[in-house]
């Protein structure tokens, strides 16, 4: 049994970090079906990533719609990562607060090998101060 907890088989592909502090990402709908968009970037909060999505905290509520694909540029470890992908689930946390999940989409291997090795790196980096 996986970290699912209640019985629950954890399904992932790929290990989840968690950021322990808050962490923003710039994030903007990059094009819905066929039409490149390119709106204006606004801010929001990454509570967890992988290489294959990321959890999102936001005031606002997004479409669970694959024909949407957002822009996300991001800052891991001293290098700026753009990832696109789409929501695949959407909880409201309280009043105004949601979460969002979100699929990555246009992850050659090499960039999934690389995300990996970060996200592996970052861990041990979160671990190692955390025992100081």
């Amino acid at each position: 049994m996986g970290k699912g907890g209640k019985g629950k088989l954890e399904k992932r592909r790929f290990f989840r970090s968690i950021f322990r502090n808050t962490k923003i990402a710039e994030f903007s709908i990059y094009s819905y079906g066929d039409r490149i968009i390119n709106s204006k970037p606004a801010l929001i909060q990454v509570i967890d990533i992988s290489a294959s999505g990321m959890k999102l905290q936001s005031t606002i509520t997004l479409p669970i719609d694959p024909k949407i694909i957002y822009k996300i540029t991001i800052e891991l470890l001293d290098k700026t990562y753009t990832l696109y992908g789409y929501v695949v689930f959407q909880r409201q946390m309280n009043e105004g607060n949601y979460y969002h999940g979100l699929n990555f989409v246009y992850v050659s291997e090499d960039q999934e090998a690389e995300l990996v090795r970060v996200i592996n790196r970052m861990e041990i980096k979160h671990r190692m101060m955390e025992k100081k």
